[in-house]
């Protein structure tokens, strides 16, 4: 027996006592004594690695590769030891040496490999799904696209830029060098003064859209702090406090201005006396004691006109030269709460003519002259019709719909109102295009619903609102389990109807909780609350 094969064998027993220490010392004697067999340095690999001595381990294996390059015991060894030294590209070429010297028949020693060539495998794939999670990939954008980015989340919110802002280094410096995300400008009671010289100076002086809430002329610093913005940038102004000071200050230098609300009476004569260098397209006045003559008087080319006011005598021939003056309205909201003057006679508002060719949404309040008046106006593109807080509609409304029928009015709102029910079904009559319909506190609400639920064959007039999609029946208290039912169900098997998709009947306290349950597994978009957070904590 050779010298070093006695030492070699100690070797191997007590490495399978789990002896490595000795082991290891067996091994080394075995080398020292002139051991050169592939076996040897194998075993020997086996200790260190056992040891937790990768590298000394990688030495012997490339070793016996080098002792026995036509074996696969060495390029196995070498592919476990690369793996856990995590370089899995050089333990999956080791793992291929090894199956191609492996014997044809010997299968068990290639799944062996296999196996390990799998672990190898998943190893790769488990490291590239943690630098996918924990890389940071939306460094690797080009500043364009994080720019477009951004300015969709900032469009919908534009306090969400002191987020983007706050996040990281990266998303910082792109925040600040986008003037365009420091556009709009909303100044509170809350640090004004600091706020406007902030967005001032990061949007470059482009202010597009000017907010003065209530509170914010607290400071008396405020006035200062506009130097530095371009006025002429300005597109849209609001203002809830009086700011006469700031805009005599700054004379007519709204040039661009496309948008104005004003909602302080105070500010309303300055702020109109602009009107006639800016001709600003979209106008809403909200407030008291607010004139409608010097509305009219200015304007010429307006597109959106929305003039709510109380306690404020308005003429209604006012309101006819406004309208035949702005025959580009498409958006025309007025609410005149008891101060509405009638100064012309009924026969010439019958013979008065109104053109509003291009108007698409009609929003009127608590005034009936000037429905009346509306409803000899010629309005082909009407699309949304919304009433509210009306004593009554009459049958006007109805017969001017039925005497210039138009395919276009498709949403419906009359909230409020102490109309009866044969006004409202006459209005729906003459108006079968309607896919979205709101009844808003309505007391003779199941009488409306039973109209809308007679879709049998054979009704002369054929089924009400055949489009209808979006009923919302808010807030009427009055309201029956019976005909909703009715009206859901006959809109099921009709054919020549289409199925109510979108249903509210919140805060209807008579619709009975298995009823609620039957109608919101049969109505896709259901809705029904009870009762307010507000009404539930007075209660308790």
């Amino acid at each position: 027996m050779a010298e070093w094969k006695p030492a070699f064998e100690r070797g191997i027993s007590n490495f399978r006592s789990g002896e490595y220490e000795e082991a290891l010392t067996c091994f080394n004697e075995s080398v020292t004594k002139g051991g050169t067999a592939s076996q040897l340095f194998d075993s020997r690999a086996a200790v260190h690695e056992k040891l937790g001595d990768i590298k000394a381990a990688l030495e012997d294996a490339r070793k016996v590769v080098d002792l026995a390059p036509h074996q696969w015991q060495g390029y196995a060894r070498c592919a476990r030891l690369f793996l856990r030294m995590k370089k899995p590209e050089r333990a999956t070429k080791m793992v291929d040496y090894a199956l191609e010297r492996v014997k044809a028949g010997d299968t068990v020693r290639k799944e062996t490999l296999m196996s390990l060539k799998q672990e190898i495998i998943d190893f790769v794939a488990a490291v590239k799904r943690y630098i996918s999670l924990t890389s940071y990939h939306f460094g690797n954008l080009p500043v364009e696209i994080t720019h477009e980015v951004f300015s969709l989340l900032v469009d919908s919110d534009h306090a969400s830029v002191l987020t983007v802002a706050s996040v990281c280094n990266t998303w910082r410096s792109v925040a600040l060098a986008s003037p365009s995300f420091w556009a709009t400008l909303v100044l509170t009671k809350k640090r004004p003064v600091k706020k406007a010289k902030l967005w001032i100076q990061r949007s470059g002086g482009r202010i597009l859209d000017l907010r003065f809430l209530e509170g914010c002329l607290s400071d008396p610093k405020l006035y200062q702090s506009f130097q530095g913005i371009r006025w002429e940038t300005l597109l849209t102004l609001d203002t809830q406090v009086n700011i006469v000071d700031i805009v005599s200050s700054v004379g007519r230098n709204f040039s661009q201005l496309d948008q104005l609300r004003i909602t302080h009476p105070g500010s309303a004569g300055t702020l109109l006396s602009l009107l006639d260098s800016v001709q600003t397209r979209n106008l809403e006045i909200r407030g008291i004691n607010l004139h409608f003559h010097g509305v009219g008087r200015i304007l010429n080319d307006c597109h959106t006109l929305s003039f709510h006011a109380a306690s404020s005598r308005c003429r209604i021939s006012d309101v006819i030269r406004t309208i035949l003056e702005n025959q580009n309205l498409t958006t025309l909201s007025m609410s005149l709460i008891g101060c509405l003057v009638v100064d012309i006679t009924p026969s010439q508002a019958i013979e008065t003519t109104l053109e509003l060719p291009k108007l698409r949404q009609l929003d009127l309040r608590s005034s009936g002259s000037l429905l009346r008046l509306l409803c000899n106006a010629s309005m082909p593109s009407l699309v949304s019709l919304s009433l509210s807080e009306f004593m009554t509609i009459g049958d006007q409304l109805a017969d001017f719909l039925a005497r210039y029928p138009t395919t276009s009015l498709t949403d419906l709102a009359v909230s409020r109102c102490a109309a009866p029910h044969s006004q409202i079904t006459s209005l729906l009559r003459a108006s079968p295009h309607l896919r979205t319909v709101t009844f808003e506190g309505i007391s003779d609400i199941n009488e409306v619903v039973e109209f809308l639920a007679a879709t049998q064959p054979g009704v002369a007039d054929g089924p009400p609102c055949p489009s209808l999609e979006k009923l919302d029946l808010t807030s009427c208290a009055t309201l029956r389990s019976g005909p909703i039912v009715r009206l859901v169900k006959e809109r099921v098997v009709n054919e020549d109807v289409v199925t109510i998709g979108t249903l509210f009947v919140n805060y209807c306290p008579l619709i009975e909780p298995e009823v609620r349950d039957w109608l919101s597994r049969n109505v896709p978009s259901f809705s029904c609350v009870y009762t307010r957070k507000k009404d539930a904590r007075w209660k308790r």
